[in-house]
């Protein structure tokens, strides 16, 4: 599977910056068929693309990280909005989340994962402000001195098998498990409508005990593609178990994981007290060295930068986005986002045809593949650009396809109202 090879980082360690690691569960693409990630700060938005599964291919350009960086001028405490979802046959099946600002001078490490628990909420999350986590609604605000600071791609993502949890088939972690029975082994009624899931886990050797450092949890989720690979659950977490006593030592699923029980869409659960450490959120699933045939996964070498930090002589920054070009170029944010609409849908196929494409962005543009490479690139510094200041005023630069309908209601194609040659080509809408 190829990748659009991006810098390894958007902004120097000592910058203010937040970069988000993403990674699904779910299977793409047997499970998913595109990913939609979209950046907002107010009523701004910053970045919003929609990543698409190549039928023929079956394989997927999906960036592992994304790296945001607020402007001088803006309040480190005004959070960004980070939404991710997943999608199957245009249709969304599973969203998460969060609003994070910025640490003055730090890069911050915010880990969102598309989890099971997730996919096809029941109740949905009505409240805006509120995310899917572990199978419940909760606030999606998060501290940004909380979390991890980033060290880099590679530790982020690690490849082989250090620094990271296996769950290949043939690792280790999954080797003698034990079966809960589901559920009479864990469901308990602590009061009206109330239930909790507790298990008390078995230890290895007669006379043992069992340590909570080396305790993993699998739930094998009965709507997921393959049925044989179980997923590892986090300790300590509201999206995995939690340890509800010591001596002995129970173990407790967090509420919207014994709901998965009680409904069945969990099918079965096992666990294993050894050989590897419990897997906790800071811990990655290891990477496959090799791309897998069929399959699409976040690649750890495939890195965004969401806008960028502007320079005194506003010039495009060491991380320009699409967006931030065609709003220097235009000098209107709503012309901007109508573009970079546009460029997604030619791009990267987001919607099925002209017609479609055209009521969400109006007119688009051929040969964009080469603009946006180098933009996304974010020093332009292989063909076909020898610079991002190349193309430096798409607004004369693009060119409309025949047989695409302007908004304006002028009538006839886009190429009849702008013009069919480079020169003389300019935006409908």
């Amino acid at each position: 599977m190829g990748a659009v090879l991006l810098p390894a980082a958007c902004a120097d360690q000592d910058a203010t910056a937040l970069t988000v690691a993403i990674s699904s569960e779910a299977q793409i693409p047997a499970e998913l068929d595109s990913v939609s990630l979209k950046i907002t700060r107010g009523n701004s938005v910053r970045f919003a693309q929609t990543y698409v599964v190549d039928p023929a291919t079956r394989t997927a350009q999906l960036p592992g990280t994304i790296t945001i960086q607020p402007r001088e001028d803006e309040n480190l405490d005004d959070p960004v909005k980070v939404e991710i979802s997943g999608n199957a046959r245009k249709k969304q099946v599973v969203l998460r989340t969060a609003r994070v600002g910025f640490v003055e001078e730090k890069q911050k490490l915010l880990r969102m994962t598309l989890r099971y628990s997730c996919v096809d909420l029941p109740s949905g999350c009505a409240d805006p402000d509120q995310t899917c986590i572990g199978g419940r609604c909760v606030d999606n605000a998060i501290e940004a001195r909380g979390l991890p600071e980033f060290i880099s791609v590679e530790a982020t993502f690690p490849k082989g098998k250090e620094g990271c949890f296996d769950l290949s088939e043939a690792s280790a972690c999954l080797a003698q498990r034990t079966a809960v029975k589901l559920p009479g082994d864990l469901v308990t009624e602590v009061s009206p409508g109330q239930f909790t899931c507790r298990f008390t886990p078995a230890p290895a050797s007669a006379g043992g005990t069992v340590d909570a450092g080396t305790l993993n949890v699998f739930a094998l989720w009965k709507n997921q593609a393959d049925q044989k690979l179980p997923h590892v659950l986090e300790s300590q977490s509201p999206e995995g178990w939690r340890t509800a006593s010591t001596s002995p030592l129970v173990v407790e699923l967090a509420d919207g994981l014994c709901d998965a029980v009680r409904d069945g869409r969990i099918s079965l659960l096992s666990y294993s007290t050894g050989p590897c450490a419990a897997k906790i959120e800071d811990t990655p699933l290891c990477q496959p060295t090799e791309p897998l045939v069929g399959k699409a996964f976040f690649e750890s070498d495939c890195h965004r930068c969401a806008y960028f930090k502007e320079t005194a002589a506003g010039t495009p920054g060491e991380c320009q986005t699409f967006y931030d070009a065609a709003l220097a170029n235009t000098g209107s944010a709503e012309q901007a986002i109508t573009q970079q609409v546009a460029a997604s849908c030619l791009y990267d196929g987001t919607y099925s045809g002209p017609e479609e494409c055209a009521l969400v962005g109006g007119c688009f543009f051929q040969n964009m593949t080469p603009f946006l490479d180098c933009q996304a690139s974010c020093v332009g510094a292989t063909e076909p650009c020898t610079t991002c200041a190349d193309y430096p005023n798409l607004l004369k630069w693009s060119q409309c396809l025949e047989g695409w309908k302007p908004l304006d209601g002028s009538g006839g194609s886009c190429a009849a109202v702008c013009g069919s040659s480079q020169e003389n080509a300019v935006i409908c809408q």
